[in-house]
């Protein structure tokens, strides 16, 4: 794949591979869609997966996109340079409801309260407040929509203008990120893990606001690893296909030990990642396959 690639003239959807009819109606897809990623981060010659999608999962992945976008792009507010980029933030925000609190983003908070005692009979409460988080659910749809997008396009055949689908109904495994803890044990040993393993999808997209990483297990077992990064704030990894393989190397990556306060009371601090310890997507990507507007591709 590359900038100049031609659209699939596919005849069954991508996403629920349905073959297309007068009741299942065919309509182009931007798996990289326009109004997930910042407004211009896609310029006319950049590279992206168009293909044919049927309207209902098409409609479905809008839908979680723009919630995941309105979310996502809140957190570059603070560091953003660019006035049209906090401007579209803020106008994401008072459009979209979040699928956790039910209301406009903009207007969203969230509220946890915590009970606890510190010993000798002495009790507290207290309330902290965040901002409005992503959905778990609405993260693994749109995580699985791209991964089945792109595992489409890697198996399509032209002689029969289908792609296959993935041997597994669901993801295996998956963890996510906030930038702010990309740095985390699990992220950490999951790149390292699969460091070696034979690339099938590598590519950055929307001016580094879309990133993916696909692998194929190394002794060729029905097993995929991927790893996406939305809008430079969250990363998903995790593997799919077979589950029990999938499930046993899972088990082996680190996860994060929360320290233990007593009483009942944990917590674990965020991990930063630094620029140059940051191996999940550069050791994958060259800067020399990059253009000039920072968007990539190499499938196989």
């Amino acid at each position: 794949m590359n900038a100049k690639e031609r659209p699939l003239d596919n005849v069954t959807c991508a996403y629920c591979h349905r073959e297309f009819s007068s009741e299942i109606v065919a309509t182009k897809e931007h798996v990289i869609g326009r109004k997930f990623v910042p407004k211009n981060s896609i310029k006319a010659d950049d590279w992206n997966l168009i293909l044919n999608a049927c309207r209902e999962c098409n409609h479905a992945k809008s839908q979680w996109e723009s919630e995941v976008s309105a979310i996502t792009l809140q957190a570059e507010i603070a560091s953003a340079i660019d006035p049209a980029l906090v401007e579209q933030s803020q106008r994401k925000a008072a459009k979209v409801k979040s699928s956790r609190t039910r209301k406009i983003v903009a207007k969203s908070a969230e509220q946890v309260r915590l009970n606890g005692s510190l010993g000798s009979g002495i009790s507290i409460s207290m309330s902290l407040i965040s901002a409005p988080q992503l959905d778990s659910y609405v993260i693994e749809r749109l995580c699985e929509a791209h991964l089945r997008a792109f595992f489409y396009r890697i198996t399509y055949s032209a002689a029969t203008a289908k792609g296959g689908c993935w041997p597994s109904g669901r993801i295996a495994w998956h963890r996510y990120a906030r930038r702010q803890d990309w740095g985390n044990p699990t992220q950490i040993s999951f790149a390292k893990h699969t460091l070696s393993w034979p690339t099938r999808v590598r590519g950055i997209g929307a001016d580094g606001f879309f990133k993916i990483a696909l692998k194929r297990h190394p002794e060729d077992k029905l097993v995929w690893s991927f790893a996406l990064e939305w809008n430079k704030s969250v990363r998903i990894i995790g593997f799919f296909g077979d589950d029990e393989i999938a499930r046993a190397i899972s088990d082996s990556l680190v996860e994060p030990s929360p320290a233990d306060l007593g009483e009942g009371w944990k917590y674990r601090q965020e991990v930063a990642l630094p620029d140059k310890d940051d191996e999940l997507f550069h050791c994958w990507i060259d800067e020399a396959d990059s253009d000039a507007g920072g968007n990539s591709v190499e499938a196989s």
